[in-house]
């Protein structure tokens, strides 16, 4: 509906585009609609809350696809050099990450790898 009337609005400031009525008509339009998303975003965001909180410890399916996810996001498989040579497997990428540090911290030894 927000987005009904601001496109009026804009559609109307188009044709009369000096119209200081339908300038203030049209930029109200635009604040509502904002509101208005801003809002619908708000809603979906606790939404999705309130279910990974009823749903999240609980050994579901749906607590296990979550924690894959975020775990799959998470994972470095390659990466390229500065040199534009594309490292991978985990030893590898993280011997790459070491050292890119080392150089770009100048650190002599590095503690635990």
């Amino acid at each position: 509906m927000q987005k009904t009337k601001m496109d009026k609005a804009q559609q109307a400031l188009h044709i009369a585009h000096e119209n200081p009525t339908l300038c203030m008509r049209e930029r109200d339009a635009v604040r509502k609609y904002t509101s208005t998303i801003r809002a619908e975003e708000s809603f979906f965001k606790q939404k999705a809350s309130l279910q990974w909180l009823s749903l999240g410890d609980q050994n579901t399916s749906y607590f296990h696809k979550s924690v894959n996810g975020r775990h799959n996001r998470n994972k470095l498989l390659s990466l390229t050099r500065e040199d534009g040579e594309v490292v991978e497997g985990h030893e590898a990428v993280k011997s790459e990450v070491i050292a890119y540090f080392h150089r770009v911290l100048g650190v002599d030894r590095c503690l635990g790898f």
